[in-house]
């Protein structure tokens, strides 16, 4: 299977010593220069920016990726020292965000899916390093931040936009267009029926198929939802949620199917495939969060991110049809945002 589509890091290991002595957080340093205290002296510490992985890993076409090209930014920006640590089991994220606690490191990213109960545990046992819980609302612990993503607008205008394609097709017949969804996942199945309304809007009379995928699913039943989507009659299947990415890509390679994805940017990259992307802005969440520890200036609250300040973005194929871009525009436009054109 051509798997070109994957993006590769080149995530270079980083060593993560245990510091002794007394030290000096860089919250605390209004030059933003953390140090090391000793009776030799003094000496500069490196700002230390680490990504928790959820079970994914990294190439998860969402929040891991997401988040690491945050750090990767926050790095040319900020002077930082980023680093990644993969969590296999669910075991893993608590020893993950322990042991990086232990070793001093600054600045934690927490990605999406990690429980909150092992954020904060950590947050509690170790108050000089700061969290960033990607994904969840979080309150009560002055270095844990939240960040979520509104994606529900943007999923109603990529349905929008399948309506319109839908309609094209002049068959009047319904059910043309699939929506594979996580029912365990409630983004997921707000996105699934925020799409739904958008594309009635646009088809009055139609809807598409909603197609729940199996709990616990794989790779496997995701490719099986996409044969049955397909055997329907289905031309186009939108995938709720990042897990839905890969394999759709993978289908649409080797098929005359279309398709519309959320989390990675794949309508840039894969045009002739990919209608529409729906993309949180991972990276600009946690860059957010690491200019503010770098600042000293760290909220301890839950930032929202959504169309209207861009930390949620609908990116359109330029292969799409103008027509159906323009009233596009206007859906978003009216969302009191406007969709990103390749060109």
């Amino acid at each position: 299977m051509n798997q070109h589509w994957i993006r590769y890091f080149a995530v270079t290991a980083v060593t993560l010593l245990a510091v002794s002595g007394c030290s000096v957080p860089r919250q605390h340093q209004r030059n933003g220069t953390n140090t090391e205290v000793k009776a030799t002296g003094a000496r500069a510490l490196p700002f230390e920016t680490v990504l928790v992985t959820n079970r994914q890993g990294m190439n998860d076409l969402g929040a891991n990726d997401g988040a690491w090209n945050g750090l990767v930014k926050s790095h040319e920006m900020a002077d930082t020292q980023p680093g990644v640590v993969q969590s296999h089991t669910v075991a893993d994220e608590m020893s993950n965000l322990e042991q990086l606690g232990e070793q001093h490191v600054q600045f934690i990213v927490a990605s999406s899916g990690i429980r909150e109960s092992a954020v904060r545990a950590a947050a509690k046992k170790y108050p000089l390093t700061h969290f960033l819980l990607l994904g969840q609302a979080t309150t009560g612990q002055a270095n844990v931040a939240g960040a979520v993503f509104d994606t529900q607008q943007a999923a109603y205008a990529m349905g929008y936009l399948a309506g319109l394609a839908d309609k094209s097709k002049n068959m009047n017949k319904p059910q043309k267009v699939a929506v594979l969804y996580n029912s365990q996942s409630a983004q997921e199945l707000a996105n699934a029926h925020a799409f739904a309304k958008g594309f009635s809007q646009a088809y009055p009379g139609q809807k598409p198929m909603l197609m729940r995928l199996p709990t616990p699913f794989a790779s496997m039943s995701i490719q099986s939802a996409i044969h049955n989507a397909t055997e329907k009659g289905a031309f186009l299947i939108y995938g709720a949620g990042n897990v839905e990415t890969g394999p759709l890509l993978q289908a649409a390679e080797t098929s005359s199917l279309q398709i519309m994805n959320t989390g990675y940017d794949a309508a840039s990259r894969f045009p002739q495939h990919v209608l529409a992307s729906l993309v949180p802005q991972y990276n600009l969440a946690v860059e957010n969060a690491v200019s503010e520890v770098d600042h000293n200036q760290f909220k301890s609250n839950t930032a929202t991110y959504n169309l209207q300040n861009h930390g949620v973005v609908v990116s359109v194929s330029h292969d799409c049809p103008m027509e159906w871009s323009i009233a596009e525009d206007r859906v978003l436009q009216s969302f009191g945002t406007t969709s990103v054109r390749h060109t």
